[in-house]
């Protein structure tokens, strides 16, 4: 790295520390959760009754407690208390068998993810597809977006289990769909029984879940021989910047970063870091961006430590991020040089 571009690296941590990364802070009247939440519950209400739906809670909760034991690791109490549900579900009338045995389907999958079965937990999400389909058409649409989350759910299978090219190929498509409605290998034909834009809250909530799984992946990517910085803009980025419009918040913020990203393969570092820190000090981007904030400066720290020499520079970029994002889940600790 010439001594230009170090001075070039240098000047760009100085204007980040100079200035205060301040984040604006946006009070949501509609919180996606709470809508999704409502909407399933009316939608089941009506497909099973009130009596059904208490029957519904009833299980989900219990399945939810095999969750927590497979989150917990115990994973024999687990499976114990799984079995023990599914005897229970079994009991159920029809209606309010079908829409807890998505619960179950969840639920199952979560434990052979835990027991490092990818396989089976990508199964048992696929056979719940069909089922949540037939109940979207049957007046449940939102539904819809519970598939999408698994699909998002089966990436990060896909991800731990080092099946990057499925795992690539599925994000994308899946990205494809939520922000266009086109579909193309989401691992079952039957999406077009609902619009993707019928709930506009819940399909930009499902657009930034997998926008932020693949910043993520990027981070930890980011010096992999294929799976690097061409490659994902190559994959990701060049398309979705033509196809995806910037047509409202949430999406101009997400085309943004994607800018960013784009232009240090299309025009070079500078470019890269004068559209960084444009990103990072835009105080019109709320919290729940932030990941996408340490996803570029993952980016700056991994190009200074292209050298070694460099290795204070980075410390001062982990510190930038540490005090601005450290409340993140995933910070640049965690990035893996390799």
């Amino acid at each position: 790295m010439s001594t230009i571009l170090d001075t070039c690296l240098a000047d760009f941590v100085d204007q980040l520390q100079a200035t205060e990364l301040v984040m604006a802070v946006r009070d949501s009247f509609v919180k996606p959760e709470a809508l999704y939440a409502a909407l399933i519950n009316n939608q089941m209400q009506t497909h099973a009754g009130p009596e059904g739906l208490e029957q519904i809670r009833q299980v989900s909760r219990n399945y939810f407690t095999g969750v927590e034991l497979c989150r917990a690791n115990k994973l024999p109490l687990a499976h114990a208390h799984l079995q023990h549900c599914d005897a229970q579900l079994a009991q159920l009338p029809a209606a309010a068998r079908a829409l807890a045995t998505l619960t179950r389907n969840g639920a199952w999958s979560n434990y052979y993810y835990k027991a490092q079965d990818g396989d089976q937990a990508i199964e048992v999400l696929r056979e719940g597809f069909g089922l949540s389909a037939e109940i979207e058409r049957q007046g449940c649409p939102a539904f819809l977006y519970w598939r999408i989350g698994h699909l998002f759910n089966i990436v990060t299978v896909l991800f731990r289990s080092q099946e990057y090219e499925a795992g690539y190929r599925l994000l994308k498509n899946a990205l494809i769909f939520v922000h266009s409605g086109q579909t193309t290998d989401l691992l079952t034909e039957d999406w077009n029984g609902v619009p993707i834009d019928s709930v506009p809250v819940l399909q930009e909530n499902c657009l930034n879940q997998l926008f932020g799984q693949l910043a993520l992946q990027n981070m930890l990517h980011m010096s992999h021989s294929r799976y690097g910085d061409a490659f994902y803009h190559a994959f990701f980025f060049w398309q979705l910047l033509l196809d995806m419009e910037a047509e409202t918040y949430n999406r101009t913020v997400i085309y943004n970063w994607m800018y960013a990203k784009a232009s240090y393969a299309e025009q070079g570092i500078h470019a890269f870091l004068e559209n960084t820190h444009e990103f990072l000090t835009d105080t019109a981007i709320t919290r729940e961006y932030d990941l996408f904030k340490v996803n570029l400066l993952a980016q700056v720290k991994w190009l200074v430590l292209q050298q070694p020499h460099n290795t204070q520079l980075a410390e001062r970029i982990q510190l930038l991020s540490d005090t601005a994002y450290g409340d993140l889940k995933f910070n640049l600790h965690k990035l893996k040089q390799t």
